[in-house]
């Protein structure tokens, strides 16, 4: 009976070995209390670990009974059991060091004594780190704070507590500087604030932060597309300067107005002085202060409270005479004009009513 208990036993132990083996990573020197935990629940699960505490039951050959045999039995299988599990959850280098031990508390112990201290002197590395760490913006925030909370994770396995209103104040503390604004506001709201709703509020922010940029690459990839139409629209001679001297260079034959080479009639500097007679060049600026004339070449000048008045149209008069070129009218611009002649004219007014 207890032959066949043993046997259940050890086909339970294989079929569990492989599947939860798989899912530990390979001590190798690092993160050694993580690795120890692990170990502790597979050998637990494959109920060997007793093995570690309890040593193998002393049996005399002599008065030993078929109980006691059977016990000792148990125990060196449940020994190779807990061996193997243990070496096989060792990198290669560390299977060679510790495999020609032939007992699971020997390897369990030796293991102790050296990676424990170690992960000893890791507290104030751990610690360093946390406090190292920084935010920025070229990676994801969520992501560098979950980077934080592992290692936040890893110095309270060491024993060293974290109250969480630190870590919410640190995480916040930590933000880069282009959050500087949303940090007073997180700040403001630190009281409230618990490590759940702090990742909550982060995420909300880098969505928004997120979709703007895409806002604005899309506006400003549209802008470039409109600025290229743009330039294609162009004349190709339209303020290109080299295109202008290029179409000049071009031109051949004889001005037809001035006979000079190099340029058409259109763009004979001489004939646009002889039409425009009556302008100035570009770079001189005229002023007009004063001028006697009337907006219509056949009007009258109309002068207020004088007893004559002058008009340049002789159709205008309804009785009208000639006169001597003795008399001369004497201008406001220091000029005179002859007077061809005088009469009567009649003015007409919008209302219906005239006055001569």
């Amino acid at each position: 009976m207890a032959q066949s208990s043993n046997m259940s036993t050890a086909i339970t132990s294989l079929n569990v070995m492989p599947q939860d083996l798989s899912k530990l990573d390979r001590f190798d020197g690092n993160n050694y209390k993580r690795w120890k935990e692990k170990v502790e629940f597979l050998l637990t699960t494959l109920k060997v670990r007793y093995v570690l505490v309890t040593p193998c039951p002393a049996v005399s050959i002599e008065n030993a009974t078929k109980d006691q045999i059977a016990a000792k039995a148990k125990w060196e299988d449940d020994n190779y059991t807990c061996r193997g599990n243990i070496l096989n959850t060792l990198t290669d280098s560390l299977f060679d060091m510790y495999a020609p031990m032939k007992q699971a508390k020997e390897i369990w112990d030796a293991l102790e004594n050296k990676y424990k201290t170690k992960d000893s002197r890791n507290k104030s590395y751990l610690v360093s780190n946390y406090f190292d760490f920084k935010i920025t913006d070229n990676k994801p925030i969520l992501n560098q704070v979950h980077d934080l909370q592992l290692i936040v994770h890893q110095i309270i396995a060491e024993g060293i507590p974290i109250d969480e209103k630190f870590q919410v104040g640190t995480i916040i503390a930590k933000l880069p500087s282009s959050w500087k604004d949303y940090r007073k506001t997180l700040k403001r709201k630190g009281d409230f604030l618990n490590l759940e709703s702090l990742q909550r509020q982060l995420r909300i922010e880098e969505a928004r932060l997120r979709d703007k940029q895409e806002e604005n690459a899309k506006m400003t990839k549209a802008a470039h597309v409109v600025e290229i139409d743009n330039k294609k629209g162009k004349r190709p001679w339209a303020g290109d300067s080299s295109t202008k001297e290029n179409n000049k260079k071009k031109k051949k034959g004889a001005c037809h107005f001035c006979k000079k080479k190099g340029h058409y009639i259109k763009e004979c500097r001489l004939k646009k002085k002889k039409d425009q007679a009556n302008t100035v060049e570009e770079s001189l600026v005229a002023v007009i202060t004063e001028v006697n004339l009337v907006s219509h070449n056949a009007g009258c000048w109309v002068d207020i409270g004088a007893t004559r008045h002058i008009c340049s149209d002789k159709n205008l008069f309804k009785k009208y005479e000639k006169v001597g070129d003795e008399i001369e009218l004497y201008m406001e611009n220091s000029s005179t004009t002859k007077v061809a002649g005088k009469g009567i004219i009649e003015l007409k007014f919008t209302s219906g009513k005239s006055v001569t």
